[in-house]
């Protein structure tokens, strides 16, 4: 269930009737009730996505070297090409509400892939170019929390 409208109450109830359920038994994996933006465009096609090891390796002076095992994270880098001033904002209140390092969740194709929906951070603050007297780019890039 997907609902984009804004809308503000106290309080939030989530009723799952289903009478072909026997068992009687639901599951809802992730409810998100917040604030969210948008962008009005999409990032650019540099979209990349690459694991990060998170182990480490040392070498001892004339002997072996040993690891420490320690699992790994995605990392998205995505742009924003030549984009407007009033998209320029939503970016600087994203940076505002989620200064670098806050947890927040991403949704890349809410329409298309509701279900890729990841829960990270800002490695960075957001920086913005500016191209031309009106439009700027603006990278990004956000690591998926453990």
């Amino acid at each position: 269930i997907a609902y984009f409208a804004s809308e503000t109450y106290r309080y939030l109830r989530l009723l799952i009737n289903d009478v072909q359920n026997a068992a009687g038994y639901s599951e809802v994996g992730l409810l998100f009730a917040g604030p969210y933006s948008q962008p009005a465009v999409g990032e650019s096609i540099e979209f990349v996505k690459r694991y990060e090891q998170l182990s480490e390796v040392s070498a001892a002076v004339n002997g072996a070297h040993f690891q420490v095992r320690r699992g790994r994270r995605r990392v998205y880098s995505m742009k924003w090409l030549e984009i407007a001033q009033a998209d320029i904002d939503i970016f600087e209140a994203l940076d505002l509400a989620m200064p670098m390092g806050s947890n927040f969740f991403i949704s890349f194709d809410s329409t298309v892939t509701p279900t890729n929906t990841v829960y990270g951070f800002l490695r960075q603050g957001v920086e913005e170019a500016m191209t031309s007297g009106l439009y700027h780019n603006v990278p990004v890039e956000f690591a998926e929390a453990l």
